[in-house]
């Protein structure tokens, strides 16, 4: 009995071959045929997949991420310098504390 609790991806280096042809032809959330192998049979049920995608397909999605991403973090950057600069507070809300740091506070660091 092969049990993957909790379930995790699993690949098709990880199970015998048989089962995991079987589970490629079983439709995610329906049991599959049961199968015969050396260890006995087999109750296959296909909870999810992932597919794997070669680099060419997926680099325009890998780099609209990193551009949403760095377009995020200069953002970011911006309004916190603005939001530095020309003292914005918003109210009912605590101001950040600024805490120096421990080998400061300590008298070990130079401030």
């Amino acid at each position: 009995r092969i049990e993957y609790s909790p379930p995790r991806t699993v690949g098709e280096e990880d199970v015998p071959r048989i089962l995991f042809l079987t589970a490629r032809k079983a439709l995610v959330g329906a049991v599959a045929p049961l199968i015969h192998t050396e260890k006995g049979y087999h109750i296959v049920r296909l909870l999810g997949y992932k597919e794997s995608m070669p680099f060419l397909r997926a680099q325009g999605q890998i780099k609209a991420l990193l551009i949403e991403r760095h377009d995020r973090q200069v953002w970011n950057g911006f309004r916190d310098r603005m939001f530095a600069a020309y003292k914005v507070r918003f109210p009912h809300k605590l101001p950040p504390i600024m805490l120096k740091r421990r080998g400061v506070r300590l008298g070990i660091l130079p401030q």
